[in-house]
């Protein structure tokens, strides 16, 4: 150990082992270019002064998603085919029919229904868009698919019961018209009501850039 300096309070010994910026003897300050003869003292300061730095930068706001969450959509992808997607999933678990009743949800329609695989398909494919649009990939494709698989189960469902009916197409749409009024619940509506949705806006055009238009340079 080495004295580098007396204390100008006490007059006592500062020591260059010191990690203090101040007189271990009596507390006084020490003077900034004492201070800068202290190598612990420097590196501690070193220290704090980088660990405040990343400190401030794990929390700015410009970067305040977590690290490996953050997702990149496809160029391409639609957010309303996404939207539409979620929407699905959770129609599939709200009330469909109603049963002597008794409100039942597309789930439950799984354990009632012969197609119940057909019913399936509705989440299953809902989940595979969403999963497809966070994977950075082009949702458009999966999505028509997506939409188009309840659209043609009630068409199907609609001809077939035609096809019972003899054909008297104007009964039935009366029937029908019943059926949805009185019997259909939010989740089958808003199924049906997405399926067109996210149809529309799978074949939608996407909006790119404008591309600018040719410039006519004329020679003098």
């Amino acid at each position: 150990m080495s004295e580098i300096a007396k204390c100008a309070g006490c007059s006592g010994s500062i020591d260059e082992s010191s990690p203090y910026a101040w007189c271990i003897h009596c507390g006084e300050p020490l003077p900034d270019d004492v201070q800068a003869k202290l190598p612990k003292l420097v590196a501690l300061r070193a220290a704090a002064k980088i660990a405040r730095e990343q400190q401030s930068a794990a929390t700015s706001p410009g970067d305040s998603s977590p690290p490996g969450l953050e997702v990149k959509l496809h160029p391409q992808t639609s957010a309303i085919v996404l939207l539409c997607a979620i929407g699905l999933v959770a129609a599939f678990f709200m009330p469909w029919v109603q049963i002597f009743g008794v409100s039942v949800t597309g789930h439950g329609l799984t354990k009632l229904d012969s197609n119940a695989g057909l019913l399936w398909s509705i989440p299953t494919l809902a989940g595979l868009t969403i999963v497809v649009s966070l994977s950075g990939i082009d949702n458009r494709a999966i999505g028509a698919i997506t939409g188009s698989i309840p659209l043609a189960t009630v068409f199907y469902q609609w001809a077939k019961m035609s096809n019972q009916a003899g054909g008297y197409i104007g009964r039935l749409a009366s029937d029908l018209t019943e059926i949805a009024t009185g019997v259909l619940g939010i989740g089958a509506w808003l199924t049906f009501l997405l399926s067109i949705a996210i149809v529309l806006a799978a074949l939608a055009k996407p909006v790119g850039k404008r591309a600018a238009p040719p410039i006519n340079s004329t020679e003098s």
